[in-house]
């Protein structure tokens, strides 16, 4: 999973052992000798190492493991720590799943199980009945998310395929935590990328309507609408929003636009008053 780029030393034969240069120099043109260049890998190979501890530290319990997506099924049983049984539990190894997801995600698949371990900790975040449990709050969790899916985030690109899942869902994190100006520019990013994310308009709607402006997330939501973004669900929130702000005639309307796209709107019908 790691990749340590080899480091050659030009050694010269006029040089004393114990002075021995790599061919490498300072900005100042000083070489640097063996013993320094020793220390730099030294400290190469120790973060290496840390990063790999890093990624092993989380394991997800049997009910997190069977919500996961198939990608996450898939990663995290082919780890290390899963095949070699050094965790708790033993989770079931599909190879053909396993061979699937790496071809799929390209380069996204080797940093894959941090944004795995973040969507454990969004779940949790949302969970009141495990953050009274454990005592935890959800602000704590969505941090953990947010710290977890980054690593995978920074590591991928814009023209990777799981690049604007990865910014969906750290968004989501942060936003919880209650970066809002932060979450808001990644999925700007992700919309400027791609105009018809859907799920970017809703997230966006979403984190809006949870700071109180209404208004500003109606808008955002028919941005999708006009960029050609999935119907339903936006149609879904554009009903909800309208029935929060009590415009009881266009929550009906976008709640029967939504049933014709597939949403079930029943709850929401049932709250509406008569006409």
């Amino acid at each position: 999973m790691f990749k340590i780029t080899e480091t050659r030393l030009r050694i010269r034969a006029d040089q004393p052992v114990h002075r021995m240069q790599t061919g490498i120099s300072m900005p100042s043109g000083r070489p640097v000798t063996i013993k320094a260049a020793s220390r730099c890998l030294l400290l190469l190979v120790t973060a290496v190492f840390v990063r790999a501890g890093n990624a092993g530290t989380f394991e997800p319990s049997q009910k997190d493991f069977y919500v996961y997506p198939p990608y996450c099924k898939a990663k995290m049983a082919d780890l290390p720590e899963n095949r070699k049984h050094v965790w708790r539990n033993k989770f079931p190894v599909d190879e053909q799943q396993v061979a699937f997801w790496k071809r799929q995600l390209g380069p996204d698949w080797y940093d894959l199980e941090q944004y795995c371990a973040g969507l454990t900790h969004i779940s949790r975040a949302n969970d009141i009945g495990w953050l009274r449990s454990n005592k935890e709050s959800a602000a704590a969790e969505f941090r953990a998310a947010a710290a977890a899916i980054n690593q995978a985030r920074l590591r991928s690109a814009p023209r990777n395929p799981f690049w604007q899942e990865l910014s969906l869902r750290y968004a989501e994190a942060i936003g919880g935590a209650g970066q809002y100006a932060e979450a808001m520019k990644v999925l700007q990013d992700v919309t400027a990328l791609n105009p018809k994310n859907t799920n970017a308009y809703v997230l966006h709607a979403r984190l809006t309507a949870r700071r109180g402006d209404l208004n500003a997330a109606i808008a955002q939501l028919e941005a999708g609408l006009a960029a050609g973004a999935g119907r339903g669900p936006i149609l879904y929130y554009l009903a909800s929003d309208y029935y929060e702000l009590g415009d009881y005639k266009r929550a009906r309307e976008y709640a029967q636009q939504a049933e014709q796209a597939g949403m079930k709107m029943d709850n929401l019908k049932s709250r509406l008053p008569d006409e």
